[in-house]
């Protein structure tokens, strides 16, 4: 469908925004974000985030309103150019939870965390999986599974399908974590992990 607006749900990056709960809806077909919120003590359960430039942003500027005590339960991301769930400057004490993002043009997830969990998610057909920048501490990512992540073009392909990079880049707990090639669609990848301190 035609794009008519910026962002379907939309709030300043300044505000600061309790109890938001997103529950069993469609957000699709946005020129930017389809969802742009800096929420607290909220979840996002049952939801389809499309054809936009991203899905779910968490999109905290930092310091004293940080995004806290969010939980994103079986959503999923699908289509989107740029990412499938994102958290910037730092999401505290939150957890994305058996969620799905397929034919992403960036990352999957491009998360900056802390003391949060990622819990039996995944993606397919994507370019990256998983990027963690700045801190990362206290960080458990159980059950991750990518399937067919990595470039189209055999002569560009991604540098890692998951990226740890900056201070505390690497999460606490990293276990049961999979990727394996998609069966119809060749996708290239240099290496499987990439980790810059």
């Amino acid at each position: 469908g035609k794009k008519l607006t910026t962002h379907i749900v939309y709030s300043e990056s300044t505000a600061y925004t309790p109890y938001v709960n997103l529950i069993n809806t469609t957000f699709k077909n946005a020129v930017g974000e389809a969802v742009s919120i800096n929420p607290y003590m909220g979840y996002a359960k049952g939801c389809f985030f499309s054809f936009s430039a991203g899905g779910l942003l968490f999109n905290n500027t930092g310091g004293v309103r940080e995004t806290t005590s969010m939980t994103v339960d079986n959503c999923y991301s699908n289509g989107n150019a740029n990412f499938g769930f994102k958290a910037n400057n730092r999401m505290l004490y939150s957890s994305f939870i058996s969620c799905g993002v397929d034919d992403c043009g960036g990352e999957a997830y491009d998360l900056d965390m802390q003391g949060g969990t990622i819990l039996n998610c995944g993606a397919e057909r994507s370019l990256k999986l998983l990027r963690m920048l700045n801190i990362n501490d206290g960080v458990s990512i159980i059950g991750l599974t990518g399937i067919g992540i990595g470039s189209l073009d055999p002569a560009n392909p991604v540098d890692g399908a998951i990226e740890f990079s900056g201070s505390g880049s690497r999460p606490n707990n990293l276990l049961g974590v999979s990727l394996s090639n998609h069966p119809t669609q060749a996708r290239y990848r240099d290496v499987d992990l990439v980790v810059n301190t």
